[in-house]
């Protein structure tokens, strides 16, 4: 493994690891919303008589519904809003480790042009809303509206699992478990999303970061088990036409610099 590779890859750990710090910030995130709901879950079932099942319009009309319907629109609207400030806070930091690594590697004398806050933001918001990758991973969604979409579609399952779990007389248990898996799903999509856009922000910084330094051919490298659409990338390319990464979900492929080591 020749030393460009090396270090592409100790960069890519780097920024791998940062994301790791913030799916677990998610998993509390999640986890906060999911005793608050269940809490207003157990209300209303402790009111409902034991073998009891009421129809939909009869817990419709149940006061403790609606306030459990409120709790869980209020409390996964909460998560989606973290989730975009974590977001954001994380592709700084990815992009701006990234770049100071990556320019030091090549400029052993430390003297390399740094960006000031604003051009860095600049360069940011276009990587964190490029739309040939969002079309590419996510099917056109930017991130925002992807994780505003997410918050949608988890207050709606979630209400829809325990409106038909009540009224087709469950167990509470069951009816909890329901709620729980809900729960699961949604913050493994949440974890799979932070660390396929934090790969995102490392590539860009990364190829970025060549860019300044000179470089004018990139290796796209393929993970060690990548997929066939990955590994028939693999290639060297000049740096504006290398393909854009990640190529999908939890893509590990990077870009490393052809450059001869003096």
């Amino acid at each position: 493994m020749n030393y460009w590779v090396k270090r592409a890859l100790a960069n890519q750990n780097n920024a791998e690891r940062l994301a790791a710090t913030y799916t677990k910030r998610q998993a509390a995130y999640f986890n906060q919303a999911h005793k608050i709901i269940e809490l207003r879950l157990e209300s209303l079932l402790g009111d409902l008589e034991a073998g009891y099942t009421p129809t939909r319009t009869e817990l419709w009309q149940m006061v403790k519904w609606s306030k459990l319907k409120e709790q869980i629109e209020k409390s996964t609207n909460a998560v989606g809003r973290l989730q975009t400030e974590d977001i954001d806070e994380i592709a700084n930091r990815v992009y701006q480790d990234t770049v100071g690594l990556t320019l030091r590697e090549f400029r052993k004398d430390g003297k390399f042009g740094v960006r000031s806050e604003e051009q860095t933001q600049q360069i940011l918001n276009a990587t964190w809303n490029d739309v040939k990758y969002s079309e590419k991973v996510w099917g056109g969604n930017s991130v925002a509206n992807r994780i505003g979409s997410n918050s949608n579609v988890l207050a709606g399952r979630i209400e829809k699992d325990l409106q038909d779990l009540i009224c087709l007389g469950k167990s509470p248990n069951k009816i909890k478990e329901a709620l729980a898996t809900d729960f699961r799903v949604a913050y493994h999509n949440a974890d799979r999303l932070i660390r396929t856009e934090a790969n995102h922000i490392y590539n860009q910084a990364a190829k970025d970061s060549y860019k300044a330094a000179g470089v004018e051919q990139i290796e796209f490298y393929p993970e060690d088990d990548c997929c066939e659409e990955c590994a028939e990338l693999k290639g060297i390319y000049d740096t504006d036409s290398v393909p854009l990464l990640p190529v999908h979900p939890n893509c590990r492929c990077c870009y490393i610099p052809v450059v001869e080591l003096k």
